[in-house]
Parts: C-alpha cells; structure tokens; sequence
C-alpha cells in the first residue's frame, strides 16, 4: 500500500471519526504529506550540494561511516544518497515496487 492510498484511507475515516480520533487521524495525514515533501526536499537538496562538495572541496576529508572520503566521495554518497530518496518517494507515491 502506497502512502497515497494510506492518506486516502485516512479521508476516509477523518470524514467518518468524531472528536479526539477525527484530531488525531488528521495529525497523521499531516505528518504522512509533510514527511513526503520533506524526502523530496531533501533529494533535491543532496543532488545540488553533491556537485558543489565535489567542485569545491575536492581537497576536504571527512571521517563518517568508518572511513575518510574527499569531496568527490562525499559528491558520490550525496548522489546515492538522493537515488534512494526518490525510490523510498516513488514507492510512498505507489509508483516503484
């Protein structure tokens, strides 16, 4: 189930609930579509710092995931990084597998 579907059967039951419940199946739906926009954001911010990392600090080491990376690896990581977001998008979306 995609999250599209999700939030549609959120509608369903926000339009059916009363109270507390109509409140919080409402936070829910906010949190799903912010959490989606965030994701994209995020990919879309990671394809531009990417390059910029890799043009202008080539030279930068960094220590993260047990291993020191210059630029152009940080660049790489950044562009996977943002590969995975947008899968993990396309899926919520119901359109990958």
């Amino acid at each position: 189930m995609s999250a599209v579907d999700v939030l549609a059967v959120i509608d369903l039951a926000i339009a059916r609930a009363s109270g507390s419940e109509h409140g919080h199946l409402k936070c829910v739906r906010g949190i799903v579509r912010d959490s989606m926009a965030a994701l994209e954001r995020a990919s879309e911010m990671l394809r531009i710092a990417g390059p910029i990392v890799g043009e202008h600090a080539e030279e930068v080491i960094v220590r993260y995931d047990s291993a020191d990376c210059d630029g152009s690896c940080i660049k790489e990581d950044c562009r996977d990084a943002a590969d995975v977001a947008d899968d993990c998008l396309a899926r919520c979306k119901g359109e990958g597998a």
